[in-house]
């Protein structure tokens, strides 16, 4: 016959069951902020991030259809436009002496109250559009002026 004696030291066992506890919480806190990453709706668009968020939303227009998306740029239009169609737009750098005109159709009736090429930032939901095919456009729901940033290039890749 064996006989154990086991010495409980109650202030271990409950240090060891907060550590525990802690160690859970954080664990699913950063379960739920990947899951909050991974499923966020909202796109911003940068400077660094500009060219490669407009050429992935082209080649991969379902991916984006209904995220929200916020970005900078400049008012284009082209003369074969509605009234309520624009283009905020950037210029990418193509080399040391060439740029190109990029950026996304939209459509805002009240566009008009803008002039061209002035400052605007834009936050709007993606949507399937044609022109020239199908593409990504956003439908704008809010618009502000800005100033001219510093960096007014974005970078092609």
């Amino acid at each position: 016959m064996k006989i154990f004696n086991i010495h409980i030291n109650k202030s271990k066992i409950i240090s060891v069951f907060v550590i525990t506890l802690s160690i859970v919480f954080i664990i699913l806190a950063l379960i739920s902020l990947a899951k909050e990453i991974l499923s966020n709706n909202h796109i911003e668009i940068t400077n660094s991030n500009y060219v490669n968020i407009l050429k992935d939303s082209h080649e991969n227009i379902d991916k984006y259809i209904g995220k929200n998306i916020s970005v900078t740029g400049y008012i284009f239009r082209l003369p074969d436009f509605s009234n309520n169609e624009f283009v905020i737009a950037r210029d990418m750098l193509i080399d040391e002496t060439h740029s190109q005109v990029v950026g996304f159709l939209c459509n805002y009736n009240q566009i008009g109250q803008y002039e061209t090429n002035s400052w605007i930032k834009i936050n709007g939901i993606i949507q399937k559009g044609h022109y020239f095919g199908e593409i990504p456009v956003i439908r704008v729901k809010s618009i502000k002026k800005v100033t001219t940033p510093n960096e007014i290039f974005v970078l092609g890749t």
